[in-house]
């Protein structure tokens, strides 16, 4: 492009002339999107957890809420060191919220064989059931990240072995990973069951020694 008055040479996005002042023809709108297209064909840095080669963005379309968290947490490796405070306060709870059915799982098994056996044994004292599970709340916040980032993981890669495209990989992240409500609510609701199961069985108990 030339200026028309002077005609000094001009670059397409110059408004005014270098040499004399006069106002030219380009829009001013060629700057910017000279602007958008260079930094659309800027590459995207892409993160990746350390020793995996899972990106945050992956993280982000598994883990869904509160994401950044978690990947502050795991950018250091695998944290088993971290603490977790819903992991502590919540135990199984945020277990289940995180889709951790396993862990769910284990805690009430041993919960059930420990409370049978309390009840079974004059010589032991119910009192050591809550000391317990203050231990193993401990250990839930010792090692909430770690367990999390171990199931994360372990289904990311798996998703990313047999999906054939990106969107077919982020749709399955979003539908297998993510937070359940659901299984808070269920988990509710089994906690008062085992409570009243408890209390009835106490009850038979009790009642037997005198009958």
């Amino acid at each position: 492009m030339f200026c028309t008055k002077c005609g000094t040479q001009l670059a397409d996005d110059d408004l005014f002339c270098k040499s004399c002042g006069q106002r030219t023809n380009a829009s001013p709108a060629t700057a910017a999107q000279k602007e958008q297209a260079a930094v659309a064909a800027t590459p995207a840095v892409i993160t990746y957890i350390p020793g995996s080669k899972i990106s945050d963005g992956m993280i982000k379309h598994f883990v869904g809420d509160n994401a950044d968290y978690y990947i502050r947490k795991w950018s250091h490796g695998p944290s088993y060191g971290s603490w977790n405070w819903a992991a502590f306060c919540l135990g199984p709870l945020w277990y289940a919220y995180r889709k951790m059915y396993g862990v769910v799982a284990s805690y009430y098994a041993l919960y059930l064989l420990l409370g049978y056996v309390i009840m079974t044994d004059d010589s032991l004292d119910g009192g050591i059931i809550s000391v317990l599970a203050l231990v193993a709340h401990l250990a839930f916040g010792i090692t909430g990240n770690g367990s999390y980032w171990t199931m994360v993981k372990k289904k990311i890669e798996r998703i990313l072995s047999y999906a054939a495209t990106s969107s077919e990989a982020k749709r399955d992240m979003h539908k297998i990973g993510g937070i359940s409500w659901v299984s808070v609510i269920l988990q509710i609701v089994l906690s008062i069951l085992l409570v009243i199961i408890c209390f009835v069985l106490i009850f038979v108990q009790e009642a037997a020694r005198y009958y």
